[in-house]
């Protein structure tokens, strides 16, 4: 299921339309939306996968 996630940091808002999860009642949504929304450097290391 796709929905819209808005995150706001430092008060900048940002709306991404994402998968997100509801496992357990709690909603889940990707980790690189909110990791770069801080600034945060996202890469994949392909030598790490399994």
């Amino acid at each position: 299921m796709c929905t819209y996630i808005k995150l706001i940091v430092k008060e900048n808002t940002i709306t991404e339309h994402l998968p997100t999860i509801t496992d357990r009642g709690r909603n889940l949504v990707p980790h690189r939306f909110v990791s770069e929304a801080l600034d945060a450097q996202v890469k994949w290391d392909d030598t790490r996968t399994r």
